[in-house]
């Protein structure tokens, strides 16, 4: 075969293959939809089966309810039960019987019922209006009992007579004036007659349809009316209960569902099982699968008949158009050659494009095969470097790194990502000079070789620079740090002048004025109040001279340490702003550097007072416990809950100096808030440099003692 013929080989392949595919998914698709289609038809037959089931048991419930209603109306007749009660006491009187018969009569003229009689409490027949049929059996003895000691009318179950018909007992008590029963009355009804047309008839033609009435009697299921295919089935057709691949069982049972499977006549069958309320019966509506999937039957032929032809027309499209497709096959061939050529023409452009990327670019650029075998460089790692290309082909490229690891880790990076970007590392150049290059490596694909491709940025004045920032930052940080601590420093001092030379001199003048106060005479009425106005100003001022000196500078922070006094200051701020407030405070006996201690009281106060201006919250918690490596503190509250935007927002000063006071001790600050539900803010120290040791305590004024079981909790 010609090497230029095996492409039209694969595609009349290709295209054989995809038309069997096409062909096979036609045949898919028709098995699909008359899968879809007996699907639907069986839901249509069990919706059906299901309407007309539940006709018949609504009418088997009224004709049910029909027996009970004209039992109940002789019971419930006044004249009926004085004429039974007269007739009993004068049984031979004729007189007194005839209207009892007359009443009975009353019940056959409607040929609704074979017999209607009048039985004594034991079960025998008093009188009967209709034919003899002899002493009461089992079934009609049980509905006498039970109508008796429910002294309600009831329904027998059916039962077969001595003259091979199967009748229904309506049997009701019959009281006399004290409210004894004295007698019984029944209306015997055929259910040849009544129940059997409503169970056998059809409302639509069918040729295998029927309805089943079955009871369980025992370990058996007993039919209660003839079947369509079985004749003298009633109260003689019994199946086992063992037997549940049987729909009559299943419905005996008491379960309603929809049933597919063989029926008594091992025919399969698609049935709707129902139960008749009220009653011990069971009904199955049933018909045969054959006659549900005849008209499946008749579509899927159709079906199959579509598929045929659209498959025929198929071949016939796919003949013509792979003719057409031959054709223009060799126009086709000429635009590939065309479209080969500008191609080619554009990859000759890209190669020129790089080639000048290469030369210009003012970055180094190396290509060097994967065993490090350098084959082309610029200008511009010419001049990083110090080395040319025949200088570098003389050199072990592992000579140029001032750390060898640096390539040891780059190749074994390269052996499994195939490129790095923007590694670090320190290089020397060919006069021994160092700098701080930026290293990407990657391999491509270069003239259809796989090889090395090496950009080198030389980064050490930016690296200067960076240094030269961070160093200004820190200096930056510790300045901060010193004013922050001048301050705490200033305030401790205003405030001891305050408390200490303020306060006494406010106290010697209240007590000079105590004492003018007590030596006026009683009748200086206006001088006793102007000295108590006095007074009053002078408490006044007191208050607010210890609370400028509390607010410069707690007191208890230096004379308590930190726990009592951010015990304290949630107490203060609760009382303050009416907020509920959560304790959970503990820690060990640590001894903190007195600038964390003045920098997490103030931090504290800072996220509370946030608490009360932004969050809108109605309780708070404060929080604060050391692990080994740290120290946490925790604020949170139940208001709107702080949003990214906020804690991002160059504009939010106050966290920004919590970040920077917190920072100062090498920690951090973490805000986490949900909208609507709150926010937490985190504060964490590490101790590895903060805690002193017990036996310094002396020299130090600030320790966190332990606070009772090491827990705080509740509010202040």
């Amino acid at each position: 075969m010609r090497t230029e013929d095996r492409p039209r080989t694969k595609v009349k392949l290709i295209s054989a293959i995809l038309l069997a595919l096409f062909i096979v998914g036609l045949g898919a698709g028709g098995y699909v939809l008359y899968r879809v289609e007996s699907q639907r038809i069986g839901l249509e037959m069990s919706d059906r089966l299901a309407a007309i089931g539940k006709l018949k048991v609504g009418q088997i419930i009224q004709l049910r309810r029909d027996w009970l209603d004209d039992t109940t109306s002789i019971m419930k007749s006044p004249f009926f039960r004085k004429a039974t009660e007269s007739w009993l006491k004068d049984p031979g009187d004729l007189a007194l019987r005839d209207p009892l018969l007359q009443r009975l009569g009353v019940e056959l003229e409607g040929q609704r019922y074979s017999d209607a009689f009048l039985a004594d409490t034991e079960g025998r027949v008093l009188v009967h209006a209709g034919e003899d049929l002899g002493p009461l059996g089992t079934a009609e003895l049980k509905a006498v009992a039970q109508t008796i000691e429910g002294k309600q009318p009831v329904l027998s179950n059916l039962f077969r007579s001595p003259d091979g018909k199967i009748y229904l007992d309506a049997v009701a008590p019959i009281s006399d004036a004290d409210d004894r029963i004295i007698a019984v009355v029944i209306l015997r009804s055929s259910a040849a007659k009544s129940l059997y047309p409503l169970i056998q008839s059809w409302p639509i033609p069918s040729d295998s349809a029927e309805t089943l009435l079955v009871q369980q009697d025992g370990d058996d299921v007993v039919f209660l009316n003839d079947l369509r295919f079985r004749t003298d089935a009633a109260l003689s057709f019994r199946i086992p209960l063992a037997r549940s691949d049987l729909p009559g069982v299943h419905a005996a049972l008491g379960e309603q569902w929809v049933f597919k499977g063989k029926d008594y006549r091992g025919v399969e069958v698609l049935a709707v099982l129902l139960s008749v309320p009220g009653s011990p019966w069971s009904m199955v509506a049933k018909v045969d699968s054959f006659e549900v999937l005849a008209e499946l039957r008749y579509r899927g032929a159709v079906i199959a008949v579509f598929v045929v032809l659209f498959v025929l027309l198929t071949l016939v499209l796919a003949a013509f158009f792979y003719r057409r497709r031959q054709a223009g096959l060799y126009r086709k061939l000429y635009a590939a050659q065309q479209e080969e050529y500008k191609a080619e023409e554009k990859v000759r452009e890209s190669e020129e494009r790089y080639r000048q990327f290469f030369e210009r670019a003012p970055f180094g650029i190396g290509i060097a095969t994967l065993d490090g075998k350098v084959l082309s460089i610029n200008e511009a790692m010419e001049r990083i470097t110090g080395f040319s290309l025949e200088g570098l082909k003389g050199t072990n490229l592992a000579d140029i790194y001032m750390n060898p690891d640096d390539r040891a880790e780059l190749l074994r990076i390269l052996e499994t990502s195939e490129s790095v970007v923007d590694y670090p590392a320190m290089l020397k150049r060919k006069d021994g000079t160092r700098y701080q290059a930026s290293l990407t490596l990657g391999i491509v694909n270069l003239a259809g070789q796989r090889v090395l491709q090496t950009l080198i940025q030389d980064i050490t004045e930016r690296k200067r620079t960076e240094e030269a920032l961070i160093e200004s930052r820190e200096q930056l940080r510790a300045l901060a740090g010193r004013l922050e601590a001048v301050r705490e420093d200033e305030h401790t001092r205003i405030s001891r002048e305050v408390h200490d030379e303020l306060g006494q001199a406010l106290a010697v003048l209240k007590m000079d004025l105590d004492w003018v106060a007590r030596r006026l005479p009683e009748v200086d009425a206006a001088g006793r109040d102007r000295t108590a106005s006095m007074l009053h100003l002078v408490d006044d001022t007191i208050a607010r001279v210890r609370r400028i000196s509390t607010e410069l500078r707690p007191g208890m922070l230096d004379d308590l340490g930190l726990l009592p006094s951010l015990e304290w200051q949630a107490r203060e701020f609760a009382d303050r702003t009416g907020l509920e407030c959560k304790l959970d405070l503990g820690g060990e006996d640590l001894v903190l550097e007195p600038g964390l201690v003045t920098t997490l009281f103030r931090v504290s106060q800072e996220l509370l007072t946030n608490v009360a201006r932004h969050a809108g919250a109605t309780w708070f918690r404060l929080g604060m416990h050391d692990d080994p490596d740290q120290l946490t503190l925790i604020v949170s509250d139940d208001g709107q809950g702080i949003t990214p935007d906020q804690v991002s927002n160059p504009k939010s000063l106050g966290l920004l100096g919590m970040r920077e006071r917190v920072g100062a001790w090498g920690g951090d600050v973490t805000f986490h808030g949900v909208a609507g539900k709150g926010t937490e803010i985190t504060v964490r120290v590490p101790l590895r440099d903060q805690v002193l040791r017990t036996s310094d305590q002396r020299q130090l004024e600030f320790p966190i003692p332990r606070m009772g079981d090491g827990r705080r909790e509740g509010r202040p």
